[in-house]
């Protein structure tokens, strides 16, 4: 019984409770406020280590983060001059510019990021989202869009337009980029969705390659592209219930699902693909039509 109270009274820790408060109290009071503007940030660690090398520059710091590394320095002498140029081109004083801020840069980026004309968001009710393949099987016709924006992907009349894309060796680490910036700003998806919808489209290398003949990838490896979309869809995410592109899928479901587009599309894809094929099938219903009247002139004179 002695041994039991003397093991209590060892782990019987009073607390000053009013101490504690007065620390706490400090603590809170010592933390930085929440920016009420945009600011630079760091990529969250979940992310960054995923792609170490997507989220490090290699050429020139912009902000805090990497400032001072040994490897950058090359280019702190021709930020000094880019500097003095923008000075001298805006008349601005030096000391009225607030450099830590970054509100008209990110405001620019978010502007980037949305679509010429926004659509009204709505629930994807059919998520099947058939690819370039079957699309191009069912008729219909693919053509590079008219905007420059890059999400700007429109469906109207059998026409699919899809703004014009060239894939570059470093495609991947701007556009994983661009993702972990949108992260940070959780009112909008516009980049997310874009790349949920042309992995979908461009779901094997003969999408791709449908999409070089139309002009609207630049020419390079088909393969790399389809690699390209297939690496950041998998660190994006797609909500059935509020896509940006959910009026495109629908009009363009509905339009595979009627069976004269396919027929069209069949008719023309195997019997009119060339001038030759065209002739050679002219060619043999004349020679039908010829044969039937044959037909019916010897029946009648019978």
């Amino acid at each position: 019984m002695d041994a039991r109270k003397h093991e209590h009274e060892v782990y019987d820790v009073s607390i000053d409770m009013e101490k504690l408060a007065d620390s706490l109290r400090g603590e809170l009071e010592s933390l930085h406020p929440l920016a009420r503007e945009y600011s630079i940030y760091r990529v969250p660690e979940a992310t960054r280590c995923s792609h170490p090398s997507h989220f490090t520059p290699r050429m020139v710091s912009i902000g805090p983060f990497h400032h001072g590394k040994e490897e950058l320095k090359a280019m702190e002498e021709h930020k000094k001059r880019y500097l003095k140029c923008f000075l001298q081109r805006t008349k601005e004083n030096l000391l009225e510019i607030n450099f830590p801020k970054a509100k008209h840069f990110v405001d620019l980026l978010i502007l980037c990021l949305q679509p010429s004309q926004s659509p009204a968001d709505s629930a994807l009710n059919d998520r099947n989202i058939p690819s370039v393949k079957e699309l191009h099987q069912a008729g219909v016709k693919f053509e590079p869009g008219s905007s420059k924006n890059l999400l700007d992907i429109k469906f109207n009349e059998g026409i699919l337009e899809i703004p014009f894309l060239t894939v570059y060796d470093s495609t991947e680490h701007l556009y994983r980029n661009l993702l972990a910036f949108e992260s940070m700003h959780y009112y909008t998806r516009h980049f997310n969705d874009y790349i949920v919808m042309m992995n979908y489209l461009v779901s094997t290398p003969k999408d791709a390659e449908l999409l070089v003949q139309n002009k609207i990838f630049g020419l390079g490896d088909v393969e790399a592209v389809r690699t390209v979309f297939d690496n950041l869809n998998k660190g994006c995410a797609i909500d059935y219930y509020d896509f940006q592109y959910s009026g495109v899928v629908a009009d363009l479901q509905a339009y595979c699902k009627l069976p004269w587009h396919k027929w069209k599309a069949t008719l023309m894809q195997n019997y009119f693909s060339t001038p030759w094929a065209s002739i050679s099938v002219i060619a043999a219903v004349i020679l039908l039509v010829l044969t039937f009247i044959q037909t019916v002139c010897s029946l009648i004179a019978l």
